[in-house]
């Protein structure tokens, strides 16, 4: 949920100033079922252009324009600092699809124009229309079962979250698949 109100934060900042707003996706979790740690990072940043970007504020931005971050703590989400604002005990960042972004030196990073939509180029959106960020419950991974909660964002900055909770047992995983027919 805090992913997706960042999210909604990025559109509407990018609406409001005028300018391009970023999420840069920085950090996954490599281990999904060590419960030692958890890893997990995303900047959020303001762009100094309406279109094509090349240098970020990360949040909040700042008042005075000295070509300095001077303040970035707000838009630097560390899900795996324990002593920081956004920590997430025992859930990982999974890692995501090839985000290519839009234009030069902006991989892994998801930008909304000043209209409030995506920018990304078609290639970093999944079949189904959708960049899609994954959080997985490591304690339920190490259980045998899977609880992951993924973000899907459409191109026009939409955000949905859904949550997947179902058992894994070897490498299947249990349920009724979505193409079967009930029977009554």
């Amino acid at each position: 949920m805090t992913f997706a109100s960042h999210v909604e934060l990025c559109q509407n900042l990018a609406v409001r100033s005028n300018k391009e707003c970023s999420i840069l996706m920085v950090e996954h979790d490599s281990s999904l079922t060590d419960l030692n740690f958890n890893t997990g990072e995303y900047w959020i940043g303001l762009g100094n252009k309406s279109l094509n970007s090349d240098e970020w504020d990360y949040l909040p931005v700042d008042k005075i324009t000295d070509d300095v971050d001077d303040y970035s703590k707000q838009g630097v989400i560390d899900i795996g600092d324990d002593n920081g604002d956004y920590y997430a005990r025992r859930v990982g960042l999974k890692e995501w699809e090839t985000i290519d972004g839009p234009g030069v030196d902006n991989a892994d990073r998801i930008v909304f124009s000043p209209r409030g939509f995506l920018t990304n180029p078609a290639t970093d959106f999944s079949d189904e229309g959708y960049i899609v960020i994954t959080f997985v419950n490591k304690v339920e991974r190490v259980a045998g079962m899977v609880e992951d909660f993924t973000v899907s964002i459409s191109r026009a900055g939409m955000a949905r979250v859904d949550s997947n909770r179902r058992d894994e047992y070897d490498g299947l995983t249990s349920g009724t698949s979505s193409t079967s027919a009930q029977e009554n």
